[in-house]
């Protein structure tokens, strides 16, 4: 059977079970799956697959952290329940995933063995996306008397609901009233999940969340959120493929087959159990009814499996790897702002020393750090103690350092002694590069001009900006201005230029040629002499000029002169109005046109683009 008729097949089924129901466990599977999202999962599964097959394994004792934030959308107070029953719904999670829960004495003795420790547990965050203290719980006041799982408005601010926290960096869950359009669904998940997308995340009613308040009898345990979670963390039912209908598989070996969800509106089962349709199972233990992904009451599942706790750990390491990293719960945080340190005053006079700013941003009182302070590689260590407040900072100066002409670094990394560790490294150190003045340096600036006006005209202007760029006085320079590689202007300078200081030089000469013009500034140290930098002594640039053809006088009688410099113009040529040529010249300033008759002439300016065309009156 193809996997899409089997689609189609599941779509049915789950839809004729949500109208059979009282109160729906979970709603896991029952939309239309793209062909662009099967591959995805295909792709997902593969991964999985190759990994649990690989030679590399995970750490066994390692415990993962998952920073948690759970949003509150209630219309009215019976839905807007207590921090503390959050916080009862965070233990219930931390137990259940650790296999600490105390109805692990109630797991079958046939499934013992396979019960599992998933080594993971979960924080309310301690910080909100924008890096601000939070108890990672969120509040909204709604206008919305219900929500349906199948819109995801609880999800969107916009809707009605809250956005979601970074889904990368959190685990958003969101309590609200799920009874709209008369399904009571108490638990869901997207599926297939779209990580980092706006709908990532799990979905709760408020009558099956934490252990106390207005819970339905059936959903006292916390159970919900440890089911849904485990569809976050990538676990199918234990009745298989969302998207497959009869008998398929979890992609976890040691949860047996089963053709369906328990009932929940049943007591717990009587081990070992089996219904008339369990044609796959063939397990003598029955149903593994007690495990977290059936749909069994809160208090009648007690585990996960050990294949189960392998299968979300790995998902979690290979395609939530963010969540492992966030700073959501980060406590202990120290930064290193800035590097202070002015250049321009200080450079070579050591009149104020660096400073470096230190910030608490973390959520507890800092008491001592160290200071590494690294001048071109050479390290000092200044230990701070005192009281540096929840968003305060402070500043270290380092004194008795100097630094070299030229090219400098300044390099602060923070290390927090107390309270710590420091939770946040990647901003714990900063660099700052800079270049002291040389004693002697001489600096052509630039060359400016106006391009219309010079180009125009028959004489231009041009400004050559000269800078000390050094510490020391200068006294004297030469300089020397060339354009298109002849020299045109050469002239000392004396005088005093200090440190920073600069003179402009006004140059005029003749007119540019047609087309690129080439300008080039040369400045000479000469007192005091030896210029320690000569990279930025000199600078050329290009000017582009176009001047238009024509000629004068017309009429003319024995001597035609041309006007415009265009260098690309090749010869001149005059035909008679007859288009016979009577005269082929070489450009120049002017050409002798006596031997030619009277009359109507057109002139020619060839140049290796176009023919350029003026007519002229010849008179005698």
């Amino acid at each position: 059977m193809s996997r899409a008729l089997l689609l189609f097949l599941s779509i049915t089924l789950v839809g004729q079970a949500v109208l059979a129901q009282d109160i729906i466990r979970c709603i896991h599977g029952d939309k239309e799956i793209s062909e662009n999202q099967l591959k995805q999962i295909e792709k997902e599964e593969n991964a999985l697959f190759r990994f649990s097959n690989a030679s590399l394994r995970l750490e066994e004792e390692k415990v993962y952290t998952i920073p948690v934030v759970v949003h509150i959308v209630y219309y009215d107070n019976t839905e807007n329940f207590s921090d503390e029953q959050v916080k009862q719904q965070i233990g219930v999670l931390n137990k259940d995933f650790r296999k600490k829960n105390s109805d692990t004495s109630k797991t079958p003795v046939g499934f013992i063995p396979d019960a599992g420790d998933a080594h993971i547990e979960f924080v309310l965050a301690k910080r909100d996306p924008n890096g601000n203290a939070t108890n990672g719980i969120t509040r909204t006041k709604t206008t919305k008397t219900s929500f349906s799982y199948s819109t995801e408005e609880v999800k969107h601010t916009k809707d009605g609901g809250h956005d979601a926290w970074d889904p990368t960096s959190y685990l958003n869950i969101w309590v609200c009233d799920l009874t709209s359009s008369g399904s009571k669904v108490i638990g869901y998940v997207p599926y297939p999940l779209s990580v980092g997308s706006a709908n990532d995340g799990v979905a709760v009613s408020y009558t099956a969340f934490g252990t106390s308040g207005n819970l339905n009898p059936k959903y006292t345990l916390g159970r919900t959120a440890t089911h849904e979670i485990g569809h976050w963390l990538n676990l199918l039912h234990l009745w298989g493929d969302p998207i497959s209908a009869g008998c398929t598989s979890d992609y976890v070996d040691d949860t047996p087959p089963q053709a369906d969800g328990t009932s929940s509106s049943l007591d717990c089962p009587v081990y070992p159990y089996r219904t008339t349709n369990d044609n796959c199972n063939s397990d003598v233990r029955g149903r593994m009814y007690c495990n977290f992904l059936d749909y069994t009451r809160d208090g009648c599942m007690n585990m996960f499996s050990n294949g189960q706790a392998i299968r979300m750990t790995t998902y979690l390491t290979m395609f939530r790897p963010g969540i492992l990293n966030s700073k959501a719960f980060f406590e202990n945080d120290l930064t290193v702002t800035n590097i202070v340190y002015d250049t321009t005053r200080n450079c070579g006079r050591q009149t104020l020393p660096p400073a470096v700013r230190i910030q608490n941003n973390g959520l507890d009182t800092v008491k001592v750090f160290d200071l590494f302070v690294s001048i071109n590689n050479t390290e000092v260590k200044m230990t701070w103690q005192g009281i540096l407040p929840v968003g305060q900072d402070t500043i270290l100066r380092v004194d008795n350092v100097t630094f070299q002409e030229g090219r400098n670094q300044i390099k602060a990394k923070v290390q927090m002694v107390s309270p710590q560790p420091d939770q946040d490294t990647s901003n714990n150190s900063k660099v700052y590069q800079f270049s002291c003045p040389l004693n002697r340096d001489l600096k052509v600036v630039g060359i400016t001009y106006d391009a219309t006006q010079d180009c125009d005209e028959g004489m231009n202007e041009v400004k050559v900006e000269i800078k000390n760029a050094g510490s020391e006085r200068i006294t004297q320079y030469q300089l020397n201005y060339y354009v298109n590689n002849t020299l045109v202007f050469n002239e000392e300078w004396q005088g005093s230029l200090l440190a920073s200081e600069d003179t402009t030089w006004v140059i005029k000469s003749g007119p540019f040629l047609g087309g690129s013009n080439h300008l080039k500034a040369i400045a000479k140290l000469l007192d005091p002499s030896n210029d320690q930098n000569i990279l930025n002594d000199s600078i050329q640039v290009q000017i582009d000029c176009v001047s238009p053809l024509s000629i004068y006088p017309n009429p003319a009688s024995s001597f035609l002169y041309l006007e415009g410099n265009d260098p690309q113009v090749e010869s001149v040529i005059l035909y008679s109005v007859e288009g016979k040529e009577a005269l082929h010249a070489r450009y120049s300033q002017s050409i002798d046109i006596s031997s030619l008759k009277q009359g109507l002439y057109v002139v020619t300016f060839v140049t290796k683009e176009e023919r350029i065309r003026h007519q002229l009156i010849i008179v005698r």
